[in-house]
C-alpha cells in the first residue's frame, strides 16, 4: 500500500539517497583506515628519527669528548716535556759541576 502511494520520483530519490549514504559511509571507513595507517607510519617514522638523532648526538658527543681529551693529553704532554727538559738541563749542570769538583779534588790529591 505504501509502495503505491510513493511515486517513481520519490523512489529514485530514495535509491540515490541510499547510494549516496553508502558511498559516503565507505569513503568514511576507508578514510579512517588510512588515517590509522598514516598515524602508525608517522609514529614509526618519528621513533626512527628520534633513534637516529639520538645515535647521531651520541656519536657527536663521543667525538667531541675524544677531541677534548686528546687536546688535554697533548697539552699535558707538552708541559711534561718542558719540565723534563728543565730537569735535564739542571742535571747536566749538576753533573758538569760535580765533574769539575772531582777534577779539582783529583788535582788537589796529586799536588800533595
Amino acid at each position: 500500500m505504501l509502495d503505491s502511494r510513493i511515486g517513481i520520483k520519490a523512489k529514485i530519490l530514495i535509491v540515490m539517497l541510499f547510494l549516496t549514504v553508502i558511498t559516503f559511509g565507505l569513503v568514511a571507513i576507508l578514510t579512517l583506515q588510512n588515517i590509522s595507517t598514516l598515524g602508525d607510519f608517522s609514529l614509526k617514522s618519528c621513533n626512527e628519527l628520534g633513534d637516529q638523532t639520538l645515535e647521531d648526538s651520541k656519536a657527536a658527543l663521543f667525538k667531541h669528548a675524544r677531541e677534548e681529551l686528546l687536546s688535554l693529553v697533548l697539552g699535558q704532554a707538552m708541559i711534561a716535556t718542558v719540565q723534563l727538559d728543565r730537569i735535564e738541563d739542571k742535571m747536566s749542570s749538576l753533573i758538569y759541576e760535580i765533574n769539575g769538583l772531582e777534577h779539582l779534588i783529583f788535582l788537589a790529591d796529586t799536588d800533595e
